[in-house]
């Protein structure tokens, strides 16, 4: 009997948003006024293309996240995540000072339920112009690539690098977990859109 063959690792960037997540498990949700202790707690790096970008190097793949991240001291803490987690990262707001957005995320041990408090990418969005001022070239990183992720969180900077994916046959991923003004224009370009019911203009 033959062992199948291992498939060689595969490339993929991933478009989007960086927080910084501080997950609690709990017994049951806080009602008005209420605290509750938590069971555990984890803290780390998240956001729709990080976790994707996480999860495609768990399965021994290269892993680039595209996303700003920026110089706060809390961006420490959260590069040294990623960079234990194999993913590599190319930052588009390097000298930003704007805090990372910060993600409370509950999740109820008896049920797998969560309820996810989130700021996104609000105040560090980037532009495609921003990008090549701080010296990333967005064509450049593309070579070799051959799966795009988009989450929609850095949607200029998104729709740029789909249509050049397209152009170059690289199949283009849309993580659709709501709609975002700007959607219309990356969607142009996906080849696969996964996305939550409530994914709709």
């Amino acid at each position: 009997m033959t062992t199948p063959a291992i498939p060689p690792p595969r490339q993929g960037l991933f478009v989007g948003l960086l927080t910084l997540d501080v997950i609690y498990h709990v017994a049951r949700l806080p009602q008005p006024n209420e605290k509750v202790v938590a069971l555990d707690d984890l803290v780390g790096a998240g956001g729709p293309a990080t976790n994707a970008a996480i999860a495609y190097r768990h399965f021994n793949h290269s892993a680039t996240l595209l996303a700003a991240l920026g110089c706060h001291p809390l961006a420490q803490t959260l590069a040294a995540d990623l960079a234990g987690q194999g993913v590599t990262l190319v930052d588009l707001t390097p000298t930003s000072v704007v805090p990372p957005p910060v993600s409370s995320i509950f999740v109820t041990l008896g049920t797998g339920d969560r309820a996810v408090v989130s700021l996104n990418a609000q105040r560090q969005q980037a532009t495609p112009e921003a990008a090549a001022t701080s010296g990333i070239d967005l064509g450049a990183l593309l070579p070799g690539i051959q799966v795009v992720l988009i989450d929609g969180h850095q949607m200029a900077v998104g729709a740029a690098v789909a249509q050049i994916a397209q152009a170059r046959a690289i199949p283009v991923v849309v993580d659709g977990g709501s709609w975002k003004p700007g959607f219309d224009r990356v969607l142009q370009y996906a080849d696969y859109a996964i996305c939550a019911a409530r994914f709709r203009p």
